[in-house]
């Protein structure tokens, strides 16, 4: 985890422990959406000419890769 926010990695690693320890229960797991596909999302929905204090609704949150992917590309 420290090497990757040293690296500038955004990853879920919560969501990446659950799912690897859940995926033998099928009906009790949880699949989260792939981080290189919130990262495609938060491209098409951030509009460059946001302001500063613009907001990020994401209603089915999960795990919250989605407002990671939106918080790594809006510091940039």
């Amino acid at each position: 985890m420290h090497q990757d926010n040293a690296d500038g990695v955004i990853r879920d690693h919560l969501g990446d422990i659950y799912e690897a320890e859940r995926a033998a229960e099928r009906e009790m797991a949880q699949f989260f959406t792939p981080m290189p596909l919130c990262e495609l999302m938060a491209r098409i929905t951030i509009d460059e000419n946001a302001p500063e204090d613009a907001r990020i609704a994401d209603p089915a949150c999960g795990s919250g890769r989605l407002l990671l992917a939106c918080g790594s590309l809006w510091r940039n």
